[in-house]
């Protein structure tokens, strides 16, 4: 239920949220566990109405256990293609004060906030008691975002007393705005290296733009 509408979620999660669909995620999630040495955050049923909540519980972990080493924070989508190298060789281009102060990526400006109106857009619709605004506050794309821990700290602390939605580079980008930090492109620390791949086949993704983000 999403306000007073029942949403069905047929694809992107939705299909999994059955007994049997359960049980095959558990025994995938095991194995993934057994080769990567993967570390279990929470536990919930991953659809597009909690990706905050997942979001939340990456932050807080990270704000938790992360306090002694202090770290640089990349959010990449797992079909996004990047060199390690030459970020880290960006990084050092930059001052300590400059890699303490990291909320880079690719930013979005007066995004329209979807209601309900039985498209395809649904799935990111949010109802008025969630955003009454038109309009969202700027916000980075998900697909990549270097973050510094200092602003990883302040987030999660700030996402306890912000009210969720949906959208979570949005609620990310709103917590984010509420506390002051302000978000940057990340054409001025990666340009000059132009660290995305333009491989064929990973310019079939659905947001091309993150492909293009030394543009932005």
């Amino acid at each position: 239920m999403r306000g007073n509408r029942t949403i069905r979620l047929d694809v992107s999660g939705g299909e999994f949220l059955n007994p049997e669909g359960l049980k095959e995620i558990a025994k995938n999630l095991k194995q993934e566990m057994e080769t990567n040495s993967d570390i279990i955050l929470g536990d919930y049923e991953d659809t597009y109405f909690n990706l905050s909540l997942k979001s939340q519980y990456v932050f807080t972990w990270a704000a938790t256990f992360c306090r002694k080493s202090r770290p640089i924070f990349v959010f990449l989508d797992d079909d996004i293609p990047f060199s390690e190298r030459c970020l880290i060789r960006s990084l050092l281009d930059l001052s300590p004060m400059e890699r303490q102060d990291l909320y880079h990526g690719i930013p979005i400006h007066r995004n329209k906030v979807f209601r309900f109106e039985g498209t395809a857009e649904d799935k990111w619709a949010v109802i008025k008691s969630e955003v009454p605004w038109p309009k969202y506050p700027s916000f980075l794309l998900g697909c990549f975002q270097l973050i510094s821990f200092g602003n990883i700290e302040k987030i999660a602390l700030g996402m306890l007393f912000t009210q969720s939605f949906p959208n979570d580079d949005a609620w990310i980008g709103t917590v984010a705005y509420r506390l002051g930090i302000e978000l940057k492109s990340v054409r001025k620390i990666l340009r000059k290296y132009k660290i995305p791949s333009r491989k064929s086949v990973n310019l079939k993704r659905k947001h091309g733009i993150c492909f293009n983000f030394h543009k932005y």
